[in-house]
């Protein structure tokens, strides 16, 4: 586990990891579509400055890849590795995986089950890390767009977040089109040092969907991104 000179593990994990807010019950329950509708237009707080934007040195990206970082011990700068036909049969893959796990299937080991294990997704020399379901075609779309993602977490129970984050770097000039992705589907981003002097941190307080989304959201081109805002 690597935590770098100005990075606490302990002060990340507060951040990422805070409880959820306790809501009263609803009165009347609301179809899957409707509750999937209102999380992705709960409206994103964005806390970042420029000296949140940039790159780590390559030595200490080096050294991450060797070594692991921070919550995830098989980090891997995925830059470079994917194309964007590559992405979308991934996120295809991704969505039948989890319209699958929705119909009452179990994710416990899905590489190894038949209905996957052809899949890219299960594909170590495709995929060679391990990415919760639900935020693999983020972290692909972040990676290649030229961001770069170090840990990520659907939350909940088992896991070490408590709700959906994804920590990565993200170059000032790719800032813009990761601001308006995470404005358009609800998601929340802040500044967070995770090398020592830049990085940030995705997350939504309630469900992975958002983020999920956000993954789609950075590859459509700026005018599906402006519809998606004044939908």
């Amino acid at each position: 586990l690597l935590v770098t000179a100005s990075c606490s593990t302990q002060d990340l994990a507060m951040v990422l990891s805070s409880p959820l807010k306790q809501r009263r019950p609803a009165k009347n329950v609301k179809k899957t579509q409707d509750k999937k509708r209102s999380l992705l237009n709960k409206k994103a707080v964005i806390k970042v400055n420029r000296q949140d934007c940039g790159l780590p040195h390559w030595t200490l990206l080096k050294d991450m890849d060797a070594n692991g970082a921070l919550f995830n011990r098989d980090f891997l700068d995925l830059r470079g590795r994917f194309t964007r036909k590559g992405f979308k049969i991934i996120a295809k893959e991704e969505d039948d995986l989890l319209e699958w796990a929705a119909a009452g299937g179990c994710l416990d080991d899905w590489q190894d089950k038949k209905e996957f294990r052809d899949m890219s997704i299960a594909n170590v020399d495709v995929l060679p890390v391990s990415i919760d379901p639900g935020l693999i075609a983020t972290v692909v779309a972040l990676s290649l767009i030229g961001c770069c993602p170090l840990t990520s977490c659907t939350g909940g129970i088992g896991h070490w977040s408590s709700h959906p984050v994804i920590g990565f770097y993200c170059p000032m000039k790719l800032w813009p089109r990761v601001r308006q992705a995470a404005v358009v589907t609800g998601v929340s981003i802040i500044g967070k040092c995770l090398d020592g002097d830049k990085g940030m941190v995705a997350h939504h307080r309630d469900d992975w969907r958002p983020l999920h989304a956000f993954g789609r959201a950075l590859i459509a081109g700026p005018k599906k991104r402006l519809a998606l805002a004044r939908a």
